[in-house]
This record gives C-alpha cells, structure tokens and sequence, in this order.
C-alpha cells in the first residue's frame, strides 16, 4: 500500500526529449506479461496474459488500446518469450513497434532489464509508463487522462489511484456479477491504488525496497502486513510518522470494508496525500506522485477466479458504457 501511495536538454537526443509537455513526448510503455516470483494463478492458466475475454486474449486488449495512444512509441513485453512472440505473431500488427524480452525472476529485474535493453541513443535518465498485463477494461482514453496528469519535470514516480464513485459502476447488481473492490480511505474519500505507473528508473535509488513490498503486497493477509510493519521498523528512527501513518491506512481499510464509517473517517483525517507522498518519497530516495484518474478500467484487475468471471460475463457491457462517457467527454459518476 505504501509503495503506490527533470526536463532532459541534451545535445543529440530526439527534439520531443527536450519539450516539456509529457503528452508531446514519445515514451516507451512495458507492458508486465510475467508469471515468475510471487505471481497468481487465475483459472487454472499459469499466465494471466493469455486468458481470453470473449475471443481475444487479455494481452491482445490492452496492446489494441495502447496502439492508440499517440504518445506511446514502442511497446515492450516482458514476459515469457516464445509464447508472447506466438501471441503477437497471431495477431499480426499494432501498427507500433512491439519488442518482446524474456522473464526475469522478479518486476524489479524485468523492468530494469527492459530499460537497459532498449536504452540505445535514449537519455538514461529516461521515464518509461509500465502496466501489467491483466487490465481488460483499461482504455486510450485513460491511458491519454493519466498521462496528462503526470509531471515528469518535477517527479521521478507517478501512480494512479482511482476512487470509489468510479469503480462503483463495476459493482455487481442484484442480477449480474461485479467486481468490488477494498479500498483506503484518505480524508474521507475511499481509494483504489490503480495499475498506471511513469517512472524514471535511473531516479529510484532505494529499488531494493520495491522488490521486498511486491513480494508481500497483498495487505489483506496477516503475514504479509506483520512483514511490512517490520520493514518499516528501520524507516522510524528517521521518519516516526511513517509508521502511525501506515497503521492509519490499514484501520481505514478494514474499517472501510466492515462499512463502520466514522471509525474509517476518524482514521482517514489523520492522513494527507502530501504526507503519504513525502513518506514515500523519503523511502524510494525518489520524488513521488500520485494521481487520480477517473474512468475506473485501470483498476479493475483479474486478480481471482470470481472477478475473471465478472468482467468475462460484463465486459461488452462495461465496454460500452467507458466509450459512452469517453464519447460524452466526462467520466465523472
């Protein structure tokens, strides 16, 4: 939960290195296709990549969205080799190029191997966008939206959240499936931490952290929250407030998820998204942002059998109803 709560003007480089408006830049994006380290078997398949929402694959979904988006250059795909290249080749063309890097034994190293891999004539202090490849409802629109909203002059690491009066209209109804999501609850507004990411690698200088919280980020389970609380025990002596504030966060979640609200709230308005950001920051050694965006579809994950099922029998529909608030030019409820 922590983890995801420079202008370059170098002689040589590419002109839209050295503009300043992001959404003029032309940036790589690494799309996570890997199933290694502490990854989450989804129906019966060893990679969620590669389960199909009506006729195409979850991979295929997204890649078709991102084409679309003009600011993104290549797309990287990290993951396992000869099945992504047989996915791809099926396909056919994103009309952008699609480079494809086989699996590391962790996130950590499948980025950094991509972004060495790729860095050529590039500024090593270059920001690439990374999502991970379970994200069928996730649209241009969104994609365009958060990187409008990221200020890579000022920031090493944006994240998207996403709150609850978005990704209310994926909850089931009375007749169909929905996905429900748990969320934590910062002055008084419940939140989703979505799966958008723009980060400059080369700026992170505590990456080590990122690999020890990934592998324990699922802060539902008792083990993995007495993990985090105990990797936070060294952050205390220089920062004291991190720890109240991590304590703050869990109690708002549960609190959330019971429905009791004035315990979430009394929780919540001890928190600030500017102090969050400050802990992190100080942790990552790294300047941290986070950002909301507001159609939902980049938090809705396929995370377990029951919301596969979900966004399998809804998807059409919800499909429908991101292009219809797209089209209307408001994502707002």
């Amino acid at each position: 939960m922590l983890i995801c709560s420079v202008a370059i003007c170098v002689n040589g480089f590419p002109d839209f290195y050295q503009q300043k408006d992001l959404e003029k830049k032309l940036m790589d994006c690494i799309i996570l296709a890997g199933n290694r380290d502490s990854y989450r078997e989804v129906s019966n398949k060893d990679n969620k990549a590669f389960l199909k929402i009506g006729e195409h694959t979850i991979l295929h979904i997204i890649m078709k969205q991102l084409a679309d988006v003009v600011s993104i250059d290549r797309l990287l795909v990290v993951g396992p080799k000869d099945a992504l290249e047989e996915e791809v080749e099926a396909y056919g063309s994103y009309c952008k190029p699609v480079l494809i890097f086989d699996q590391k034994d962790d996130l950590v190293q499948n980025i950094l191997s991509v972004v060495d891999a790729t860095g050529g004539d590039l500024p090593p202090d270059r920001y690439v966008m990374v999502l991970p490849s379970d994200i069928p409802l996730i649209t241009t629109e969104e994609i365009n939206q958060f990187i409008k909203l990221c200020d890579m002059n000022t920031y090493d690491y944006v994240g998207g959240l996403t709150d609850e009066s978005a990704l209310s209209r994926f909850y089931p109804t009375e007749e169909l499936p929905g996905v429900q999501m748990a969320y934590f609850q910062c002055q008084g507004v419940n939140y989703r931490i979505n799966n958008l990411h723009m980060v400059r690698p080369s700026a992170i200088h505590n990456i080590e952290y990122i690999r020890k919280v990934y592998s324990i980020r699922y802060q539902k389970k008792l083990k993995n929250i007495m993990e985090l609380l105990f990797l936070l025990l060294g952050v205390t002596v220089k920062i004291p407030g991190v720890m109240g504030a991590y304590i703050s966060l869990q109690l708002s979640r549960i609190f959330t998820t019971h429905g009791w609200t004035r315990g979430a709230r009394f929780f919540s308005n001890r928190l600030s998204f500017r102090r969050l950001e400050y802990y992190m920051s100080y942790i990552l050694k790294a300047r941290l942002k986070m950002v909301t965006t507001t159609y939902g579809g980049s938090a809705i994950d396929v995370d377990n059998d029951h919301d596969y099922h979900a966004i399998n029998t809804r998807f059409q529909e919800w499909s429908k109803m991101l292009v219809e608030l797209e089209s209307d030019g408001d994502s707002a409820p």
